[in-house]
């Protein structure tokens, strides 16, 4: 039986307490963030027509100090756009859905004989180009002119890649949040440079 040189040895048990060193310092210096994200939908989507789940939502979240990012949808913007302004340690960003009032004002078409959330409704993908780019442009003008700002983060069920390039190059999006399905907890961010 060959014996492993006593610098080869030494090295290995060094390099083995590095990693170790190492793996135990990363753990023991991350920091742990939350940040919850709620939607917030225009009221002709609601059920139930009560407007103070949003205060009583935001209360709870800063009660015990997290941090929350609203996403919001365009019609939400005329509904709660006051309410959303005077929240603390909040961000606010944009729901990516399509609603029947953003296409009725851009001209559009909407099919009204199927669900709201039907893809070809409220997925921007089920319009064309440029469509997209209407719809994204008129939204975030609606955002800007309401918040003195553009969303830095966006979110929907689906985001397809045309229109997170588009948001990142003319609008400053940082932050793209989507579900691969409306039954998935699982969600994905894709961070920008």
């Amino acid at each position: 039986m060959r014996m492993v040189p006593k610098s080869v040895a030494i090295a290995v048990f060094v390099f083995t307490c590095f990693i170790l060193w190492s793996a135990f310092n990363t753990v023991q210096a991350s920091d742990s963030y939350l940040t919850i994200v709620s939607l917030v939908r225009g009221k002709s989507q609601w059920v139930n027509q009560d407007r103070n789940w949003l205060k009583a939502q935001a209360d709870l979240i800063g009660d015990r100090g997290y941090a929350a990012t609203w996403l919001v949808d365009y019609d939400a913007i005329g509904d709660f756009g006051e309410e959303l302004k005077a929240l603390d340690r909040s961000e606010i960003g944009f729901l990516l859905e399509v609603t029947p009032s953003l296409t009725t004002k851009l001209n559009l078409p909407y099919d009204k004989l199927v669900s709201f959330h039907e893809p070809q409704n409220v997925f921007l993908s089920g319009y064309s180009r440029d469509q997209r780019r209407r719809i994204i442009d008129e939204m975030f003008s609606s955002f800007f002119a309401h918040f003195g700002y553009f969303p830095r983060s966006v979110g929907a069920w689906f985001i397809d890649s045309w229109s997170l390039n588009y948001m990142n190059s003319c609008r400053a999006v940082r932050y793209g949040q989507g579900n691969g399905s409306r039954s998935s907890l699982a969600s994905s961010l894709l961070p920008f440079k």
